[in-house]
């Protein structure tokens, strides 16, 4: 790209010198491969583009989220999406809103030592397993104590 060529956001319109540095840095543009469009945003437009894209698309960001945390693919992260019944006790499970977790929200539950996905259960379950070191031990020791 030429020097003297004014660069400007192409979703707002503003010049570079209006709105600071764009996104994608001095002389360079975001490359939308899906239409092979070259984009340039102003990082005000990029984060609202970003948060339209999140709040139209809820279902596809849990599930992207769940593949990358959990590193499953695609189809298994809808799978745990589609479990709306605690797997532990049952109870049946809310979606929550974002970083809000009620007691019967959907949690994806994982061996903390082989990464490796056990099954989906509400909070409250999870909070449990976690507070008792997913031990075989002290689960089975609480069930005495319980019933004693």
């Amino acid at each position: 790209m030429a020097k003297d060529v004014q660069l400007s956001c192409s979703f707002c319109g503003r010049s570079k010198g209006d709105v600071g540095l764009l996104i994608s840095g001095i002389d360079a543009h975001i490359c939308d491969k899906r239409y092979n469009n070259p984009r340039s945003y102003c990082k005000l437009c990029a984060c609202i583009k970003e948060q339209e894209y999140r709040k139209a698309n809820p279902e596809k960001i849990r599930a992207s989220n769940i593949k990358q945390a959990y590193k499953v693919s695609t189809e298994r992260a809808y799978e745990l999406m589609a479990i709306w019944n605690c797997e532990s006790c049952g109870v049946e499970l809310e979606k929550s809103e974002a970083n809000v977790r009620t007691k019967n929200a959907q949690v994806v539950d994982h061996c903390h030592t082989t990464g490796e996905v056990r099954g989906v259960l509400c909070s409250g379950c999870n909070l449990a397993l976690g507070h008792l070191s997913d031990s075989i031990e002290k689960i089975t020791a609480l069930k005495e104590y319980l019933i004693k």
